[in-house]
């Protein structure tokens, strides 16, 4: 039997990144991919070239430039929340600091392509980021992270995929019960806490 897989991603080229994908989620929504690639780093696969998993959604961890994390910080972060998270194709620049990695959870069917970027187009999206979310009714935890969230000028891209499955494996309720979501929660969480950032998905425009 084939691979149970959604509509295939269409290819583009976007800012530098070797290669990059429009996707279309589950819910039939075409998802950007916006990654920015340094002049320093090395070419790294991405997993929009990997037929065995499919793009499911996009996270972004904003948090200010300063705080930029060493790659060898990020390594020992996701050490700490759990031995099940693969590393691949980490990268970073001249100075150690994190450029991009793709993480692979195995038990959770799922991996994630994480990518730094900063510039004045963060700034402008924090600023439409901000407007879209204070016209929400936010509880006093959300406002607080609001207001931290404006003084954000960098961001981490986490792209999350699900593992393709063959159709013999799937039971009844199909390939949506070897999937688990939990894996991109808690890499999130990390990366906030390392950062001292705050995560959003921009899909639903919740703050993680």
């Amino acid at each position: 039997m084939g691979l149970a897989s959604p509509r295939s991603p269409r290819k583009i080229r976007v800012r530098g990144w070797i290669e990059s994908s429009v996707g279309v989620n589950q819910a039939g929504q075409h998802g950007p991919v916006k990654c920015t690639m340094s002049k320093n780093r090395k070419t790294a696969m991405s997993m929009f070239q990997d037929t065995n998993y499919h793009w499911r959604e996009t996270c972004f961890v904003y948090f200010c430039r300063e705080n930029r994390p060493t790659l060898r910080k990020v390594l020992k972060a996701l050490e700490t929340v759990g031995p099940q998270y693969q590393v691949t194709n980490a990268q970073a620049d001249p100075e150690g600091r994190f450029e991009s990695m793709t993480v692979i959870a195995p038990d959770a069917f799922s991996a994630l392509d994480i990518c730094y970027l900063e510039g004045p187009e963060i700034q402008e999206e924090v600023e439409k980021q901000v407007k879209e979310l204070s016209a929400s009714d936010l509880t006093v935890a959300e406002q607080k992270q609001l207001a931290k969230l404006r003084m954000c000028d960098a961001r981490f891209d986490v792209f999350h995929f699900e593992r393709l499955v063959e159709e013999d494996d799937e039971d009844d309720d199909g390939m949506g019960d070897f999937f688990d979501p939990s894996a991109l929660i808690i890499v999130l969480d990390a990366l906030s806490k390392l950062t001292r950032g705050i995560a959003i998905d921009p899909q639903s425009g919740i703050l993680l």
